[in-house]
């Protein structure tokens, strides 16, 4: 599901489960309760495309940002979480 709030209405109205990101927080969603995972070892993989025809002078800005996040990461965390 693209919306985010969508998503907790259904997870509210007892029609499932779901993985959200630690930033959220439900206010108005009062159903839901925000569970954290610690220790899972999940990881996550990130792909980006675009056309190799077209780099707007945006893209490259992005990618050394994304480069610089990424760089910054330790065992899946960031240098300066705890664990």
């Amino acid at each position: 599901m693209e919306d985010i709030h969508t998503l907790l209405y259904v997870v509210g109205a007892g029609c499932g489960v779901s993985l959200v990101p630690d930033t959220l927080v439900p206010s108005t969603h009062h159903d839901v309760s925000l569970v954290p995972l610690h220790d899972t070892g999940a990881t996550l993989e990130l792909a980006m495309v675009w056309r190799p025809d077209h780099t707007p002078p945006v893209l490259e800005g992005f990618l050394e940002t994304v480069r610089a996040w990424a760089g910054g990461l330790r065992n899946g965390k960031p240098r300066d979480a705890k664990g």
